[in-house]
């Protein structure tokens, strides 16, 4: 499979989601990889959508919130809008979502 697309975004505490436009041209079984990072004064961990598997987080040890995860999921091609993660609390955040 070769690298179909991919989506960058990034917002400074306007909302308690984060969130990219899935790639154009997204087709069944197509393989989703996401990036999100998170810098919060509030506790919590993000969330990810439904079926999404999380491959990794790390949470930084600092007087706030800072976390980086990564997770994949199977398209199932009929994907439209926006693949969005669940954040504790208004945060600044980044996210990357290739396929």
């Amino acid at each position: 499979m070769a690298f179909r697309a991919g989506a960058v975004s990034s917002a400074t505490g306007l909302s308690t989601t984060a969130a990219a436009a899935y790639p154009s041209g997204l087709a069944a079984d197509d393989i989703l990889t996401a990036l999100v990072t998170m810098d919060s004064s509030n506790a919590g961990a993000f969330t990810w959508p439904t079926g999404v598997t999380q491959l990794s987080r790390v949470s930084l040890a600092s007087a706030d919130v800072q976390q980086v995860g990564t997770a994949w999921d199977r398209a199932d091609g009929t994907e439209t809008g926006n693949f969005e993660v669940t954040l504790p609390a208004i945060a600044t955040w980044g996210i990357i979502l290739m396929a």
